[in-house]
């Protein structure tokens, strides 16, 4: 499992692509090395290499893995604060009065422009796992604004694609609160030993619960006081153990005894034979367990 945080999204306008076609888009917006005076640069990356011009890994002719690749110019803070007091001690020397916030803000956009070439690149990349069968775009991030940056630039590469973002948290909420009250979840899932609670009347009342027995006294109680599940653990079939967020995320993947075994069981001769047969394996337990959480939530593929 290397897909530890699940942003979920579903392809509402899912055009036939093969790897071929997916390749071709992706060259249009490959990454390219930052500037010298750039903040970032953003574009797709091999999944292999560095070096490697192949922009997606195919498992069979509908699962398909991309890499964003982002680059950034990184500027302490510090170091700039740095610099700009003794531009401002140096500007109030001069001219006997101290600089106005108009020209502290002119001075500071010069002093990182000065710096830029010099700042040290710091490099990153999120997987996607694009499932043109299931009609499911997930992104292996924890973060919403990550995940928009990605779905920004897959619009542009795909013209023309449309992602649908799950608007469900009250169904979502209703239903993950019903399963902590009930002791029992449904389908092939069970609760696991975490959950968060939140007050219905005061948002920031937060009760974070981790390593608990969630049928415990103190977790009725505060469901009886009136706070709703805002995420819960849970695990699915034995082979997966997750937590869910009201906004139909998921964090903090782990694969169970039953899958670690056939991980260890993977006899690959090279990381390309081993990253398909991890990548299979991944799609098609993932993908089993987020259908099942779709049809439980009634988050329907799109038509």
């Amino acid at each position: 499992m290397w897909f530890k945080n699940l942003r979920v999204f579903r392809v509402t306008d899912c055009p036939t692509l093969s790897k071929a076609d997916i390749q071709e888009a992706l060259e249009k917006d490959a990454l390219q090395p930052v500037g010298k005076v750039e903040p970032a640069s953003a574009g797709w990356t091999s999944v292999y290499r560095r070096q490697d011009d192949r922009l997606v890994h195919s498992s069979g002719p509908h699962c398909h893995l991309i890499r964003y690749g982002l680059e950034e110019r990184v500027l302490p803070a510090a170091v700039v604060k740095e610099v700009m007091l003794s531009r401002l001690e140096a500007f109030e020397d001069e001219n006997g009065r101290p600089a106005g916030r108009k020209l502290k803000m002119q001075l500071r956009d010069e002093i990182v422009m000065d710096l830029l070439p010099r700042a040290f690149v710091k490099p990153r990349s999120i997987d996607l796992w694009l499932d043109t069968q299931r009609q499911w775009l997930v992104i292996n991030t924890s973060s919403a604004s990550q995940a928009d940056d990605v779905c920004a630039l897959l619009r542009q590469s795909f013209d023309g694609l449309k992602l649908q973002i799950p608007d469900m948290d009250s169904r979502v909420q209703t239903t993950l609160t019903h399963w902590l009250s009930s002791g029992d979840a449904d389908g092939a899932f069970s609760l696991s030993d975490e959950c968060d609670l939140q007050s219905s009347e005061n948002q920031r009342a937060i009760v974070r619960c981790r390593a608990q027995n969630l049928h415990a006294p103190e977790i009725e109680a505060h469901l009886g006081s009136g706070k709703q599940v805002m995420k819960l653990g849970l695990s699915w079939a034995d082979k997966l153990s997750l937590a869910m967020g009201i906004d139909f995320s998921f964090q903090r993947l782990s694969w169970l005894d039953l899958i670690n075994e056939q991980i260890e069981s993977i006899q690959a001769e090279d990381f390309e034979e081993e990253l398909d047969a991890r990548f299979t394996l991944m799609t098609q337990e993932v993908g089993q367990m987020l259908t099942q959480m779709a049809e439980l939530m009634e988050w329907r593929q799109a038509s």
